[in-house]
């Protein structure tokens, strides 16, 4: 394996995974190598077309950015467009069999944002794009990165970094894996590389008046933790522009392919009288 490692100019970068972790670090790269005066090549694999509706767009994540993301958005010189922004979130209200309490975001002058991950709900057509994953990887690609709509089937380090791509191969000088738990593997045979620990999730998205969620959810995030359950099992509602969207974690190990568990846990959310 190679600890130091040196770009110069003409070097060809690939990132798998165009999602934030893949497109923030071709961004950075972009930035640094720009003010190092190189011509480095970065080139993303993204097989998945985040601006499609529904689970084809959505990588199933609950879409809130954080205070420090954020800040990371800052320093690139990036603005989120107000239509990507769903709702400014103040906080979290969280409900348990003790009762309720309210955390409020501690650092009132950043921003906490919920935001489309994929290009919104399957039976909506939004007026412009609104899906964050897909404003991050445009301005990479904006920025001077090639953006390749493929699958990566797999990775070799040795004797130099290699992707096997479709029918042919394709030589770097590095390659960042910035792949998601919830995309296809890919094939490392050179690294022992150990699958990440996970729970079960089921999500919703549901519509509804904007003047109803402004009533009823405002710019608070609603926590349910289920009583008599292990922690990690909980459920969320998060306000959105025209909707709230509900994801269910469940911590038990469920049998491979069957969602009995997460459904088990979305019901009980559900049944809280304040949904």
């Amino acid at each position: 394996m190679v600890k130091d490692l040196k770009l110069e100019a003409g070097c060809r970068v690939a990132v798998v995974g165009g999602g934030p972790a893949g497109s923030f670090f071709a961004l950075y790269l972009l930035q640094y190598v720009r003010e190092a005066g190189l011509d480095v090549k970065v080139h993303i694999y993204q097989e998945r077309a985040f601006s499609r509706l529904g689970p084809r767009g959505c990588k199933g994540c609950a879409g809130i950015l954080s205070g420090t993301l954020l800040q990371n958005i800052k320093e690139l010189g990036l603005a989120i467009p107000e239509e990507v922004i769903q709702s400014r979130i103040t906080c979290y209200r969280l409900y348990s069999a003790n009762g309720i309490m309210e955390v409020c975001n501690p650092q009132p002058e950043q921003d906490i944002l919920s935001v489309y991950r994929g290009g919104g709900p399957r039976l909506y057509a939004p007026a412009a794009p609104i899906s964050f994953d897909d404003f991050l990887l445009k301005e990479a690609q904006r920025r001077g990165a090639t953006v390749f709509p493929q699958r990566v089937r797999r990775l070799l380090v040795y004797p130099r970094p290699t992707l096997e791509v479709g029918q042919r191969k394709e030589y770097y000088e590095a390659a960042v894996l910035a792949g998601g738990v919830n995309t296809l593997p890919v094939d490392m045979p050179d690294l022992d590389v150990r699958p990440a620990a996970t729970l079960q999730m089921v999500q919703d998205e549901l519509h509804a008046r904007r003047e109803d969620i402004q009533a009823y959810l405002g710019t608070k995030v609603q926590v349910f933790f289920i009583p008599g359950a292990n922690a990690g099992e909980a459920g969320h509602a998060l306000p959105l522009s025209s909707g709230l969207r509900m994801p269910a974690a469940h911590r038990h190990p469920v049998r491979e392919g069957a969602l009995r568990g997460p459904f088990c846990s979305y019901r009980r959310c559900a049944g809280y009288p304040f949904l």
